[in-house]
């Protein structure tokens, strides 16, 4: 359990109406003890449970506005409040039942600063069974004036006597006009922003974040080793080597993601608005050659491995890599699956 210092934060556009529409109910004294913000990662979350945390432990909020002033606020942004606590993985991708335990005697304590105590768990589905249960005795017995705020981006994986004793907050995407207005206020490279939309599935956030990965270029290099292992000019361990200063697991999701979309396209006959077009040529190649058993086959792997690699297992990421280079190398018309 640690102390928050993920400040300053501040909700995302997209997400104002919602949060004034959570704030007023605590206004009006109608605030569940329990909210599960839920939605794909990416889109604020996050940043919505620590502002209305701040907004809970602001000694003079009003209306949804934090006065920024008084000792509440400097205690929250200096990430030292000891009325707010932060539950996340550390050193594994796990949540465990001590942690929770640990919770449940924090949360039956007096607040120090005599107002609320807010506690925010993410991932909520990090937490192992164990745990999980554990928090279910604190929903289950909630204690005056305490707030848990579960952020999630699985939400169906929590237990379903976990979800039924919170308010659900359901975090879409903004509209296209919203996730551009807000990239163009941050990214100096406008003519990037349509495909990076595109490739973040409208998602603003990780359109800045893949950005600031050097994504693109890394979509260019992922073309180049694919085309070479198609034609057999690169060894599956070569060209994972050539990928090896890049993420493995944007390198799995952006081939998870593009196979899942040429896959969508052939089905449907549309391929006027494919995004990944740099890589039609070569779907098309693999499609003639082996049809669409062979890529589905190819697909369910990167996606169990892309799986593995999000995993608590911490497997050899190179590794994984390798093996779902052999995998698709597998589709080239001299070689077997």
């Amino acid at each position: 359990m640690q102390d928050v210092s993920e400040f300053p934060a501040e909700v995302v556009p997209w997400l104002k109406q919602q949060f004034q529409s959570i704030v007023e109910q605590a206004e009006n004294n109608r605030l569940p003890h329990a909210l599960l913000l839920g939605g794909e990662s990416h889109l604020g979350k996050t940043s919505f449970a620590l502002t209305f945390a701040n907004y809970l432990l602001c000694k003079h909020s009003e209306q949804g506005q934090i006065c920024g002033n008084c000792k509440g606020c400097h205690l929250t942004r200096a990430g030292n409040h000891p009325d707010l606590k932060l539950i996340e993985p550390v050193e594994s991708r796990i949540i465990v039942v001590n942690t929770i335990r640990e919770l449940v005697h924090w949360a039956n304590q007096t607040a120090q600063q005599g107002g609320n105590k807010v506690v925010i768990i993410k991932p909520a589905e990090a937490m192992n069974v164990a745990a999980a249960n554990a928090l279910l005795k604190c929903l289950e017995e909630p204690v005056s004036n305490t707030v848990i705020i579960l952020v999630s981006d699985r939400p169906g994986s929590l237990l379903a006597t976990i979800r039924s004793r919170c308010q659900r907050i359901l975090i879409g995407n903004p509209n296209r006009q919203q996730a551009e207005s807000y990239l163009l206020e941050r990214l100096s490279a406008v003519e990037d922003i349509p495909l990076l939309l595109d490739i973040s599935r409208g998602r603003p956030l990780k359109a800045l974040e893949m950005h600031g990965l050097g994504t693109l270029e890394q979509r260019k290099l992922l073309h180049r080793v694919l085309q070479k292992l198609w034609s057999g000019d690169l060894l599956a361990h070569e060209a994972a080597k050539q990928l090896l200063q890049s993420d493995p697991e944007q390198i799995l999701e952006m081939l998870y993601l593009w196979l899942a979309e040429m896959i969508k396209h052939t089905q449907i006959k549309d391929f006027n608005s494919i995004k990944n077009k740099e890589l039609s040529d070569l779907f098309n190649q693999i499609c003639k050659v082996k049809g669409l058993t062979g890529i589905y086959r190819c697909y369910d792997h990167v996606f169990e491995q892309w799986t593995a690699l999000l995993s608590a297992s911490n497997p050899n990421k190179q590794l994984v890599v390798e093996n779902v280079l052999v995998k698709f190398a597998a589709l080239a018309p001299d070689r077997l699956n």
